[in-house]
């Protein structure tokens, strides 16, 4: 106990059970302050102190910040956890006010906590499979009591990480360090005693399995993190300390202020917010007495044929963190729910100013919105953009009823909806939003991210309209919906709400609920939808709607084989027949009642198919299904190691030659044509007889605002941003084809055009990186960024007119930057190869010296560049991070300068490679392993290199062929023409390489007809004589997305592009075969310089290496 306190004010009282010290920071006549920090043995919420104040003193329930109080009567009180913030260190801050001034020491007592946060039962983690870089681990949580909400604690070994969507049955509740907190999700969320709960995830890195006697299981309360200090006011001295700020009032809008008929306009709503901006609204929005919640009043808003428009205003709140919204909608009797060819529309939700919407990225300091949605059929759901949404276009939550049943708004009903939204703090995932729609709780979400500045809510969007965008959304009729009885408020009684920590749900207050009519009797339902993709794969969800009338005991799903491969599902097995795949269902997922759903899903690798196709669901009403034919076909992660697959795959495999409809002059057409469009890419000051004459000098004051000259360089695709992590990228790329096929760029006459590239470019880079002129790099600076990604793209029109403001990005020490700067040092030090091969030995030695220093500044100061420059998150954001572009950049100072110590970092630095993936602008793994392999011959290398292009060659996915051209490799849908003449690339390095070391010529003939496939497709040669490549060919692109070559400030001018941006390649098309040739879909129809760069190589290696013959299967020159 504390025998007193000392002269500062401070006690401490320590027992087993904790560290008790309290200070006591201000007295006056009449009271205290006290400043509290509990040490646990634990980290819990469960903790408790007691203590008497002296004398005769009271403390009251608001004046206690971090922790809660319960007054015990005579002077006793009671202070313990929030019930939601775990910790082992806590801080609370209270005022005691009355004849006392301090607490009595040997009242103090504190709770046993040395069991908190655990549970009586047992986590099984068994590794499964693993490979080198990591490894597949199942779960299995036993328990010999109920536990509601559990959660799991445990270590993985060395130095791994598991991603939030490589888990399933659980998520990931926290991470520090290697450790990890895990909860379960869906029917895994409580486990009853007794019961098996499984739960599967994927670890990747240096790990192979979980650290020993790490694992804890318990509830909600297990967990770790420290809660921010409260900050009370601090007292006056002599002074009684002023009270603690009470909460914002409630903001009531009841429409009964106005009259009946009045304009929703910006004056009228000037009476009832506080605008922060004031859309449309008044053009489709009047006050109504033709029906109303209470009173006499409503808002009603006309959604008129064929338009978007009908809410559109912003309102100011006081910033808090944590707000309730009520308020009634009704949709008129008939409302059509459904557009023209897309269902859904908008309603109205709490958010922070910015407002983040349209496609926008949430940045932590844009805003976010939490609205509502309605979908087809009146389904309604969630509609929130934050930092963490999957989709580029938010993230959409359905409501569920109890039965887990979609919960539908009903035309010509009254509905209630009410939300919580509870900001997250700092940078952290711990926010929240509940939803409650006609008095039954329907959406709990948690672990989320809205902000990182550490903002609140601030902002009521009044936002309504039908949407989505564009036509396929809008009503074909005008239709009402009537809104009425808004309240805003930080008190949940406001709203109808108890206290909701308890999880509370609000009574209904609908005097006529709702009814949902019954469904009709069906075969079953079977909804697919692709819930995430990056390049090479794909997460989806599927949900079996039983309509069936009848509760179904078990089932199975079967579809067309579509090319791409499960790695892991989870509440199914999948086995396969010939070209059919069979899910059928496991675990918790077999059965479903009548009129109920169920939802399951998996993660694959290859083409992302928009459709199963030929879903047919077969449900079994007795428990008795067919059984499938075949086996589970594995299920392994793509492996960054272990044992490679042969140079050579077993069985008959047969790749055509080169008998294509092209020949060498076609390749060296294009090959010229290439090099015209890197020209059409050029910014700063261009001499008249530029050869693209249709463009001339623009950015000329790029730079101005860091005072350096940053006017040359080249614009990164259709638009006029110079991004300088996939412009360096592009840069070595170029060189490395120049490098290796020299003499395919001499025969086609394209070898000086290269040389002008590689120098325009490199003069870029030195302007960009400023050393200061001394051997300090400490102070060095480099400029990877110039022009807004938003504001340029925001403006459709030639970079000769553009006068838009254009901010210079720029790392240093403090702001990091080694994934740019090193792949800029490999560049400039690739560049000092070529020119020194050229004879300009002067330029090469300037280039080298800056690469080398570069290259020691991207390694002294680590960190990946998107996470200074945030600006290029949303468009090159550095997935990879920076050990690749350190283990690249290094190899090629080793090639340029012979100081083995360079190739020894290019070995450490390289963590395998994703032979599943793509040599490109973010991904250098691939690149690095094929440098090695040839360079030092080692196996490990050498397989990498194999298994990389044999997973290109023999097992990716292929748009279909033809009679000369066995597809176009599919990786994925953004950049699908760039991958695949990319691994083309790679494949023609490697068929060199062997022709000159004595290589199997069996091989040489299977990657180079490899090669001249990728090549020849995207030329022509596909079932739709489609050429990819602008101005080659008698069909090629007229609508490409680019600002310069269209002519036009429209982006939807129907008319073709007005100039011919000679030999740029698309983006792509779909794994099926087909094409968009429309200027607004940059996603197929974009072109870019990174595109360019792996394609150049790979047509100067086709060009070097054809004979001309197409009867000669051994077509590499030796």
């Amino acid at each position: 106990m504390i025998s007193d306190f000392d002269s500062n004010g401070t006690g401490v009282f320590e027992t087993a059970e904790g560290r008790f010290e309290i200070t006591i920071r201000d007295t006056w006549n009449g009271g205290f302050v006290a400043d509290s920090v509990l040490t646990l043995p634990v980290a819990t919420d469960a903790w408790a102190v007691e203590f008497t104040l002296a004398g005769n003193g009271a403390i009251a329930p608001d004046e206690i910040w971090g922790a809660q109080l319960t007054d015990l009567g005579g002077g006793r009180y009671r202070i313990e956890g929030d019930g939601e913030t775990p910790a082992d260190e806590v801080r609370f801050t209270f005022v005691a006010r009355g004849d006392t001034d301090r607490i009595e020491p040997a009242s103090i007592t504190l709770a046993d906590v040395s069991d908190a946060g655990t549970a009586d039962a047992d986590l099984d983690i068994a590794v499964r499979e693993s490979w080198n870089g990591g490894f597949v681990a199942d779960a299995t949580l036993e328990s010999n009591a109920s536990i509601a909400d559990w959660r799991a604690e445990f270590v993985l070994e060395g130095d791994g990480t598991i991603a939030d969507d490589e888990i399933w049955g659980a998520r990931i509740v926290s991470r520090d360090g290697n450790r990890y907190i895990v909860e379960g999700t869906g029917s895994n969320e409580d486990v009853s005693a007794g019961e098996t709960i499984p739960f599967t995830f994927v670890a990747r890195g240096d790990t192979t399995g979980i650290e020993a006697g790490s694992i804890r299981v318990g509830g909600p309360d297990l967990g770790t993190g420290t809660p921010a200090e409260p900050t009370p006011p601090d007292a006056p001295g002599g002074e009684t300390p002023a009270p603690s700020a009470p909460g914002a009032d409630a903001i009531i809008v009841d429409f009964e202020n106005h009259a009946n008929g009045t304009r929703y306009d910006r004056a009228t709503q000037d009476a009832d917010w506080d605008i922060q901006f004031a859309g449309q609204t008044g053009q489709h929005a009047v006050v109504s007495s033709e029906d109303a919640v209470s009173g006499n009043n409503a808002l009603k808003v006309t959604y008129p044929t064929n338009a978007s428009q009908g809410l559109g205003s912003a309102y100011e709140l006081p910033e808090e963190d944590e707000y309730y919204l009520s308020y009634w909608v009704k949709f008129e009797e008939g409302f059509d729910f459904d557009g023209d060819v897309h269902s859904g529309g908008k309603l109205p939700g709490l958010a922070s100013e910015g407002w983040a919407s349209g496609g926008a990225t949430v940045d932590g300091t844009n805003g976010f919105t939490a609205r509502y949605m309605w979908r087809e059929d009146g389904e309604a759901e969630l509609y929130l953009y934050h930092m963490d949404k999957a989709s580029p276009w938010g993230d959409s939550y359905k409501f569920r009823g109890e039965n887990g049943n979609p919960v539908k708004f009903q035309d010509g009903e009254w509905h209630q909806l009410v939300q919580r939204v509870k900001i997250n703090s700092d940078n952290n995932r711990d926010g929240e939003i509940d939803v409650w729609m006609d008095g039954q709780q329907v959406l709990q979400l948690d672990g989320l991210r809205m902000v990182n500045d550490g903002s609140g809510i601030d902002s009521f969007y009044l936002s309504s309209f039908f949407g989505g965008s564009g036509p396929d959304w809008w009503p074909d009729r005008p239709v009402d919906a009537y809104f009425d009885d808004f309240i805003v408020s930080t008190n949940p009684a406001d709203v109808g709400l108890a206290d909701v920590s308890d999880g509370s749900s609000p009574p209904p207050t609908d005097p006529t609920p709702p009814v949902t009519p019954p469904e009709p009797e069906g075969d079953g339902e079977i909804r697919f939808e692709v819930v995430e993709t990056w390049n090479g794969g794909f997460k989806a969800e599927l949900v079996i709607v039983n309509d069936t009338g009848r509760d179904i005991e078990d089932w199975a799903i079967t579809f067309a084989d579509q090319g791409f491969d499960i790695r892991n599902i989870w509440g199914g097995s999948v086995s396969q027949q010939g070209d059919t795949l069979r899910i059928d269902g496991q675990d918790w997922a077999t059965s479903i009642p009548a009129g109920g759903e169920m939802t399951f899903g998996f993660v694959a690798d290859g083409p992302v198919p928009m459709q199963l196709s030929g879903a047919t669901l077969i449900p079994s009403f007795d428990g008795a299904l067919e059984e499938p034919v075949t086996e589970q076909p594995p299920t392994t992660p793509p492996a960054d190691g272990g044992d490679p697959p042969p140079a050579t795959p077993p069985g008959d495999v047969i790749i055509d030659g080169p008998g294509g409809p092209f020949d060498a002059a076609d390749y060296a057409q294009v090959l010229n044509m290439s090099m015209e469009f890197y020209y059409a890419q050029y910014a700063g000051d261009l001499p008249d007889d530029h050869p693209v004459d249709w463009r001339g000098d623009s950015a000329l004051n790029d730079g101005q605002d860091v005072g350096r000259d940053l006017s040359g360089g080249w614009f990164d695709a259709g638009d006029h941003v110079k991004f300088g992590f996939p412009m360096a990228a592009t840069a070595t790329m170029l060189s490395w084809g120049g490098l290796e096929f020299e003499e395919g760029y001499q025969t086609a006459g394209a070898y000086d055009d290269l040389s002008t590239h590689l120098r325009f470019v490199n003069d870029y880079f030195l302007n960009a990186y400023d050393d200061k002129g001394t051997a300090d790099i400490s102070d060095d600076v480099f400029h990877a960024q110039v022009g807004d990604g938003d504001v340029d793209h925001a403006w459709w029109g030639p970079p000769e007119e553009m006068d838009m403001w254009r901010p210079t990005y720029s790392i240093d020490a403090q702001n990091p930057g080694s994934d740019v700067a090193a792949e800029t040092a490999a560049a400039m030090a690739s560049a000092s190869i070529f020119f020194r091969e050229q004879g300009d030995t002067a330029y090469a030695d300037t280039l080298l010296e800056k690469a080398i220093k570069l290259y020691d500044f991207a390694e002294t100061y680590q960190g990946k560049y998107s996470d200074s420059v945030t600006d290029a998150q949303k468009f090159y954001n550095s997935f990879s991070g920076f050990q690749d572009e350190l283990a690249w950049g290094a190899n090629w100072l080793y090639q340029a300068t012979g100081d083995e110590s360079y190739l020894e970092k290019s070995k450490s630095y390289y963590n395998g490679n994703w032979a599943a993936g793509a040599q490109q602008w973010d991904d250098k793994s691939n690149g690095t392993a094929m440098l090695l392999a040839h360079q030092t011959g080692d196996a490990r290398y050498v397989n990498d290199v194999n298994n990389h292009l044999n997973h290109w060659m023999y097992n990716i996915q292929t748009t279909p062929g033809t009679s000369t051209n066995d597809g176009l490799g599919y990786l994925d849908l953004w950049g699908s023409n760039s991958y695949a003449t990319t691994a083309g690339f790679m494949a023609s390095l490697e068929a060199k390489h062997l022709s000159e070391t004595g290589g199997d010529e069996g091989r040489i003939a299977e990657l180079g007809a490899f090669a001249t496939d990728q090549l020849d497709y995207v030329m022509g040669d596909n079932p739709n004589g489609q050429s990819f490549i602008v101005g080659w060919g008698d069909d090629y692109p007229e609508y490409p997305h680019h600002r310069a070559a269209s002519g036009t400030y429209n982006m939807l001018d129907p008319d073709p592009n007005e100039h011919v941006i000679s030999g740029a390649l698309v983006g792509g098309l779909d794994a099926d075969g087909s094409f968009n040739d429309a200027r607004n879909d940059w996603v197929h129809n974009e072109v870019a310089i990174n595109y360019n760069a792996g394609h150049s190589g790979l047509v100067a290696g086709v060009v070097e290496g054809f004979t001309g013959t197409e009867d000669d299967a051994g077509w590499w020159m030796g």
